[in-house]
């Protein structure tokens, strides 16, 4: 297990030199890919690439300072909505469907070029495991 995980690791970093990208130690989606815990749909390729995506996000967006704020007023939204759903189900559920939609407004507000957070690999539901 060790031995595939140092290999899942290394394919992960030659991934993301390729299109520029330093590997952080504090990437979810990094540790999850190289644990084996994603479907085995996505690639280092396809991990890369997001993680490309999310370090522009941070760098050249305003998504940082309006993440935490936008994420509670989300789920305060929610709790009003369906005060029978509990408040750490609706944060579960916020956290991972509001910070797609926290994103999409950040580059919308903050980007004239789309494309600019495409960093070449397309990577959809079907491999998130949200289908």
């Amino acid at each position: 297990m060790e031995m595939q995980m140092e290999e899942k690791k290394m394919e992960l970093d030659q991934a993301c030199r390729i299109l520029g990208v330093v590997p952080r130690d504090d990437s979810t989606l990094g540790t999850k890919f190289i644990q084996g815990e994603l479907s085995s749909l996505w690639t280092a390729q396809q991990v890369a690439a997001e993680m490309c995506a999310t370090q522009r996000l941070y760098k050249d967006t305003n998504y940082k300072q309006v993440l935490e704020l936008s994420l509670r007023l989300i789920a305060n939204e929610m709790h009003k909505r369906y005060p029978v759903v509990s408040w750490t189900t609706l944060w579960k559920y916020t956290k991972i469907y509001g910070a797609d939609a926290v994103k999409y407004a950040a580059i919308r507000q903050n980007s004239s070029d789309m494309n600019y957070f495409d960093c070449g690999v397309i990577v959809d539901d079907a491999y998130s495991g949200r289908a």
